[in-house]
């Protein structure tokens, strides 16, 4: 079954719509929203990004977390979009086969002076159908980077 691009996003909102409640009875400030990729949410970015890497077909005898784990590779593209330098993949791991987690370095050296921190963590789940991208953290200095991404 084919899904077309305007009822993908009305599902998308609708999701998002009921993420954003839930996390509200909860007491929780939460920040979901429709990523520029199908099939893909993001949580706590600073702007609306494309995953290249997201997978559109998964193969049967893959879980869709794996699927996504293998499409990643180190200095490839993890996110982009026009007003924002592209996020690089610096290090992968996948943890107990739910989760990705992905330090990422942003593209270009004239990042910081920009307001950009150069290195950003993000955190790739998998719910009701959707690629769930949730910022982690951001850093202006590798080893801080490194000793929350080997902290997870």
């Amino acid at each position: 079954m084919t899904i077309n691009n305007t009822s993908d996003f009305s599902h998308k909102t609708q999701y998002v719509n009921e993420l954003t409640k839930q996390c509200r009875i909860l007491g929780i400030d939460a920040k979901f929203e429709p990523a520029l990729t199908r099939k893909c949410l993001q949580y706590m970015f600073s702007a609306t990004y494309y995953f290249p890497s997201c997978p559109e077909e998964i193969a049967m005898n893959l879980n869709h977390i794996e699927a996504y784990f293998q499409n990643l590779k180190i200095s490839a593209v993890f996110a982009y979009n026009d007003d924002s330098p592209k996020l690089i993949i610096e290090k992968v791991e996948m943890i107990n086969n739910i989760t990705i987690v992905v330090l990422c370095e942003r593209e270009g050296r004239i990042c910081e002076r920009k307001g950009f921190k150069p290195w950003s963590i993000c955190e790739i789940t998998f719910d009701n159908n959707f690629f769930i991208h949730a910022n982690l953290g951001s850093y202006f200095e590798l080893d801080c980077a490194n000793k929350t991404f080997y902290g997870l």
